[in-house]
């Protein structure tokens, strides 16, 4: 028997028995879970090739497949008590989840960190509390940390359930600030749809790690001098600045289809606005962007 036999019909029987599997709701299966182990297609193929002795081959040929199928379950977060034995390790997952801070009248400045898996993601609205946070679907909860020390609070809101599978991205988030601190903001959100309007708060510093997103962000005028960064890849994005405002760019892309008008060129990859000099805000942009498509308009 012929180990390359063996191992491509083992490789079709086992994608048939998981596709079985999720089809009568004992596991689920996403072509996420297949899409990580992927590589091991090379290792099978490679153990098939070496000058061994074929029942050697087969053995490992069916270790690799049965580290491979685990990893698959596994990716997909499927924890069920009747598998495992043990109900304390079940993720209790809250479908509509909402919490608020209260503000403090000494606050000046106010720094938000955020670490979500979400669909979804909307800043929009005000409030005269600190911060309000809903989040609705999805099969992540969050938790968040916030301190205050004289005129500084720092909130840090955070994924509870990380062994939560990525392809159950489904949360869609709304957030409301309060307007009178100064704000900086620290977003890094994955692959999600991201809707910034932020022409009512102070922003100080914006940045933003993607991965593969699409977002559109409005900044206002709030402020005399903002930074902006975003670190993008694959990603589709716009970004909204106020025409009065002086704006200075620095990017660096790969594979990428850029649009602004109403920029000068100074040098390789930096760009200003004629206004710049005179502006009373200024606005600073850095972006590095990999097979992205992004646009800076001027409102």
């Amino acid at each position: 028997m012929k180990s390359k036999n063996v191992l491509w019909g083992l490789i079709l029987i086992l994608i048939g028995v998981l596709f079985i599997l999720k089809n009568i709701g004992l596991i689920d299966l996403s072509w996420h879970g297949l899409v990580r182990v992927w590589p091991a297609i090379f290792i099978l193929w490679g153990i098939s090739l070496l000058p061994i002795k074929e029942f050697i081959k087969i053995i490992f040929i069916v270790v690799i497949l049965g580290i491979s199928t685990w990893i698959v379950i596994d990716s997909d977060g499927y924890n069920d008590s009747s598998w495992f034995g043990n109900d304390d390790d079940l993720v209790t997952y809250q479908s509509d989840q909402n919490f608020d801070i209260p503000n403090k009248k000494s606050v000046h400045n106010a720094h938000l960190e955020l670490n979500v898996a979400a669909s979804s993601f909307k800043i929009k609205d005000t409030t005269a509390k600190l911060l309000e946070f809903e989040k609705h679907g999805g099969k992540f909860n969050y938790e968040y940390i916030s301190t205050f020390l004289e005129d500084n609070a720092d909130i840090i809101i955070n994924t509870k359930n990380h062994t939560a599978s990525l392809r159950d991205k489904g949360d869609k988030i709304t957030m409301k600030l309060n307007p009178s601190p100064v704000w900086t903001i620290d977003l890094d959100a994955g692959a999600a749809s991201i809707d910034y309007d932020l022409s009512q708060f102070k922003i100080k510093e914006l940045n933003i790690d993607a991965g593969a997103s699409s977002f559109d962000l409005k900044l206002g005028d709030l402020y005399p001098e903002t930074d902006v960064t975003v670190d993008a890849g694959a990603s589709s994005f716009e970004i909204n600045i106020p025409k009065d405002a002086g704006c200075e760019m620095k990017i660096s892309s790969v594979l990428s289809e850029k649009n602004f008008s109403g920029f000068t060129k100074v040098g390789k990859g930096h760009y200003k606005t004629p206004n710049y000099d005179t502006a009373k805000q200024k606005i600073h942009i850095d972006i590095e962007a990999a097979v992205s498509s992004y646009t800076v308009h001027r409102y």
